[in-house]
């Protein structure tokens, strides 16, 4: 099965809580390999301002079809914030 990056990316990120906590802005691919490695999730801010991005390996996201968007079920809502490393 094959998914286009168009439909990834702009996709809502929901943590464990199913809190939307940002949204997929990149994704990262091994030159060598050709596979996806990581996604970089904008999160916070407010209309663009002020969002920080973090780095999250790909095999962490899982695709939600209830919530129409990737599901991050190990981060917790009160999780240390090294959950979400910066990009």
């Amino acid at each position: 099965m094959f998914t286009r990056a168009t439909q990834v990316l702009g996709a809502t990120v929901f943590g464990a809580d199913e809190a939307a906590i940002g949204t997929v802005s990149d994704l990262l691919i091994n030159d060598r390999s050709g596979l996806v490695t990581a996604a970089v999730i904008e999160a916070g801010g407010f209309l663009g301002l002020g969002t920080e991005a973090h780095e999250v390996a790909w095999q962490r996201l899982v695709w939600d079809e209830r919530l129409g968007g990737y599901l991050l079920p190990d981060l917790l809502p009160d999780g240390p914030a090294a959950s979400l490393s910066p990009a």
